[in-house]
């Protein structure tokens, strides 16, 4: 069952949701860079009634488990980020790239898709393990195909 916040039901300028994120979360995404983790959430909610907008404010602490580029062995990404994205009530078809669109009826902030989304982007570039630490089988076999570029 997907985590929600029921926008609809705060009762106060502010509101503060914590969530778990296991490995039997990124498990269920197909095609996913993250094969595990652990990400610890803390998701705070303020409605702006001047703007008829939320700010919504998510502390993302913990890890992924995603494939080293260099020897295909799992590696452990941290990930610490602070997004801030904007919540409004409208149709789902309204198109704004800077703000999440929640449908009116329902109310529902969708808070997965926001985690999932904000973990993957935490993933370097080139993960790689430090140096030394990739799997030795995997370089020993590499190093055969290594051409010296002298």
């Amino acid at each position: 069952m997907p985590n929600v916040v029921n926008l609809k039901a705060i009762q106060s300028e502010k509101a503060t949701y914590r969530f778990t994120y296991e490995s039997d979360f990124f498990e269920h995404k197909d095609n996913s860079l993250v094969s595990g983790g652990k990400l610890d959430v803390l998701l705070d909610v303020v409605e702006n009634k001047a703007e008829n907008v939320f700010n919504v404010h998510l502390s993302i602490d913990g890890y992924v488990v995603t494939q080293c580029d260099r020897c295909l062995a799992e590696l452990k990404c941290p990930v610490h980020t602070q997004p801030d994205v904007q919540v409004k009530f409208g149709d789902e078809n309204d198109d704004d790239e800077d703000i999440v669109i929640v449908n009116e009826r329902e109310g529902m902030l969708e808070v997965d898709n926001l985690v999932y989304d904000y973990a993957v982007l935490s993933i370097p570039i080139h993960p790689i393990h430090p140096e030394g630490e990739c799997d030795e089988a995997m370089m020993q076999r590499l190093n055969q195909f290594l051409v010296d570029q002298e």
